[in-house]
């Protein structure tokens, strides 16, 4: 008498690590992680060093990026801008009379605000590759099944 064997699945699924993306390979590769030594500050006044880890490409050596903490920055000043330009808004429209001096301060915030929303460049530039990338290789892999029913 053969008993099939169970699969027993956990309670606790596991967690799914992001992956790091390549922004000068334009790709998910291979990668090596490196150690870095950063110094940190102590409540007490004095500094310690902090081992971080970061992972570079294999193929072309530079520093990998990970995707989630682009768009946890950008989202960040995207936020920041805009309740800096909402309380501008609010403050120009409630406290001050409307007049050319309320609407320079206005103009001077909304100024503000698209600057700060501008600040991570990086980042966006990366969110930016990365979407272009995600885009060619959709078109590519629809090409490739067009190529394989003919």
């Amino acid at each position: 008498m053969e008993e099939e064997a169970e699969e027993i699945e956990s309670l606790d699924p596991q967690e799914e690590k992001e992956e790091p993306w390549c922004v000068v390979c334009r790709e998910y590769t291979d990668y090596r992680r490196k150690w870095n030594t950063l110094p940190r500050a102590n409540l007490d006044g004095g500094t310690y060093s902090e081992n971080v880890e970061s992972p570079h490409c294999v193929e072309c050596e530079n520093p990998m990026i990970y995707l989630s903490h682009c768009k946890l920055i950008t989202r960040f000043f995207w936020v920041l801008g805009l309740l800096i330009l909402g309380i501008s808004l609010v403050s120009t429209v409630a406290l001050f009379q409307f007049s050319w001096g309320s609407l320079i301060g206005f103009s001077l915030f909304l100024l503000l605000s698209f600057t700060i929303i501008r600040i991570p460049r990086k980042s966006r530039r990366c969110l930016a590759e990365w979407k272009v990338w995600k885009e060619e290789k959709g078109f590519k892999e629809l090409t490739d099944l067009g190529l394989k029913k003919n």
